[in-house]
């Protein structure tokens, strides 16, 4: 599988009974990374949760690669970051990362070495042999995100992965996330409530609001602003007027 590119159609949604998401559309191209901000309670996470499979749109379609897909479908062909990392404090980072290879076939000493060898990559080489409860919150994340990728490489789905890490550890996180997206160019969806960490680790952004939850605001050639000389002040304060909802018409 390539990366693709991801799109949805009127996606909406009720959870609990109430509505969370109505008639969502949005466009990420192969390989891009798309920032997804809002307030808390916006409807972030439940749009990645339908993204990865685990929740049914009521209405509405999810496309990967120009193709609709269903809820099954996408099970199995993202791999999925939650807030906080969620390793088996069973396995040691090498089991963690190893999981991921058995869950698609992939075993014995060949799946070691690829892990391995991942690892050693990412600078992550001296971790290998420790448990969960042994790193750092900003490595265990880390650790989270190969063993994501390692399941499925090509399309990425992170909420809110550096919500729970100091600044110092958030910036040296983001730092090595853009990385990673550099060497392997996966399609990534990434929730989050800080416009900064939005506009300097996103092409394009869209900003949900509402209730239920819509699309109020998008903007894209975000990598423009990173250029010497560029002002991303004026955009910064745009999605913050829409965070707060008082976007323009």
């Amino acid at each position: 599988m390539t990366a693709p590119d991801l799109e949805l159609h009127g996606v909406a949604l009720a959870y609990g009974g109430q509505p969370v998401l109505a008639g969502v559309n949005l466009r990420v191209e192969a390989g891009q990374v798309l920032g997804v901000l809002g307030r808390s309670g916006s409807g972030k996470s439940t749009l990645l949760h339908v993204l990865a499979g685990l929740l049914e749109p009521d209405t509405g379609e999810v496309c990967l690669s120009g193709r609709a897909t269903t809820t099954r479908e996408r099970r199995g062909q993202s791999g999925f970051v939650p807030q906080r990392p969620s390793l088996l404090p069973w396995r040691t980072v090498l089991g963690n990362l190893t999981l991921a290879l058995e869950l698609r076939g992939e075993r014995g000493p060949g799946a070691r070495r690829r892990a391995l060898d991942l690892l050693a990559q990412f600078n992550l080489a001296e971790a290998a042999n420790l448990w969960p409860y042994q790193l750092s919150g900003g490595m265990g994340q880390r650790v989270a995100v190969l063993r994501a990728a390692l399941f499925a490489r090509d399309l990425l789905l992170l909420d809110e992965p550096f919500s729970a890490l100091d600044a110092l550890t958030r910036l040296e996180f983001q730092r090595w996330l853009a990385g990673l997206h550099a060497e392997w160019r996966p399609t990534v969806v990434l929730v989050t409530h800080d416009v900064r960490e939005a506009l300097a680790l996103c092409d394009r952004v869209v900003v949900l609001g509402g209730k239920p939850a819509r699309v109020v605001l998008e903007r894209g050639n975000l990598p423009t602003l990173r250029s010497p000389g560029a002002d991303p002040r004026p955009l910064e304060g745009e999605l913050l007027t829409a965070l707060l909802g008082q976007e323009r018409p």
